[in-house]
């Protein structure tokens, strides 16, 4: 997305804020907040929070989706880092309307993540998680296959998995004429992105077709029902609020709040799935759902690599321009690149 001028003005400006002194920081963020575990929000993000405040006054709730999915846009584009430089990339359609984005590392052939961008089902791109995917590519040495599944409330429940399982068909037919390998791709993916990639896993292993060789699940949503005590302590003030994800599961339209399609964490047996990296963060809403997740997939003995982001909030991982979600990125790269591997 091509920023306005006075948005390449505003991150300029934000950018140079968030090299003072902390104590000055300090002043401008407000006092230290914690969460009900003791620690501390990170400094830069507590600062991110209330600018996010001034600039996006009105709530998503106020939003049609597609001008909800250009303000998803612009913030991303406004939070992240520098662009890692990758040896191609490519936008190439798949059918049925799908599309990936193909991110291609400096050696082949190279193991594959497909992954699934985050945005509650009915915003986010491919474009919204570039600087996250050319990471992925350059950092963990993954062929990325950033994918374009058609959003909700045009493509409502289960919409958006189907699409992500003719993905996922697709990959594995062509990731080896990409400069892929065709015996280690994983599946991945953000919020949303993680709750789709639960569920295929799921759908996958039901149907006794060939699963991904590892899940990636950043800040996944498993279960509908928000009943969860993070759920509550984090339901305003920490830029996912309470009222955006009604906002993002009315426009899903997943009515039975139990289907393991929309709730894997639901599902009754999680036997037999792949290894996962499960990421959660300590001011989310949807923390304590992903990790329920991951001791769910523990206990039926899934191979699981947690990485807990105990002091940022939900969506850091299109945050890399602030320092500690930087760090968490490169924590999730390592784990990607080298912590789960298929046997």
């Amino acid at each position: 997305m091509m920023l306005s001028l006075s948005d390449r003005i505003l991150r300029r400006a934000s950018r140079r804020v968030f090299t003072l002194p902390d104590r000055i920081l300090r002043r401008l963020a407000g006092p230290e907040q914690r969460n009900d575990r003791g620690t501390p929000l990170d400094l830069h993000t507590q600062l991110m929070i209330r600018l996010d405040a001034a600039v996006n006054r009105d709530p998503l709730s106020d939003h049609a989706p597609q001008s909800a999915r250009a303000r998803m846009e612009r913030s991303c584009e406004l939070i992240r880092g520098p662009l890692r430089e990758v040896s191609g990339i490519e936008d190439r359609a798949i059918g049925d309307g799908i599309h990936v984005r193909i991110y291609t590392p400096s050696v082949t052939p190279a193991p594959v993540l497909l992954y699934l961008h985050g945005g509650g089902w009915v915003v986010g791109s491919p474009s919204s998680h570039d600087a996250l995917c050319r990471r992925f590519a350059a950092d963990a040495g993954r062929l990325v296959l950033s994918v374009d599944y058609r959003l909700a409330p045009e493509h409502p429940f289960p919409g958006p998995l189907e699409d992500v399982l003719k993905a996922w068909d697709w990959a594995r037919e062509n990731a080896a004429a990409l400069g892929g390998d065709p015996g280690n791709i994983a599946m991945g993916g953000d919020s949303a992105g993680g709750n789709l990639t639960a569920a295929a896993c799921l759908v996958l292993r039901d149907a006794g077709r060939p699963q991904p060789a590892l899940q990636l699940l950043i800040y996944p949503g498993t279960d509908l029902h928000r009943d969860t005590a993070s759920h509550r302590l984090f339901s305003e003030g920490y830029l996912l609020t309470e009222s955006d994800i009604v906002w993002y599961q009315d426009h899903y339209g997943c009515l039975d709040l139990d289907d393991p399609r929309g709730s894997p964490l639901l599902a009754q047996d999680h036997r037999n799935l792949p290894p996962a990296i499960v990421v959660t963060a300590g001011f989310d809403p949807l923390r304590d759902e992903g990790e329920a997740y991951a001791d769910r997939l523990e206990a039926a003995g899934v191979p699981v690599v947690r990485i807990d982001a105990a002091d940022l909030v939900h969506g850091f991982a299109n945050m890399d321009s602030l320092p500690a979600a930087s760090g968490r990125i490169d924590e999730i790269v390592d784990a990607l690149g080298s912590s789960v591997q298929p046997e």
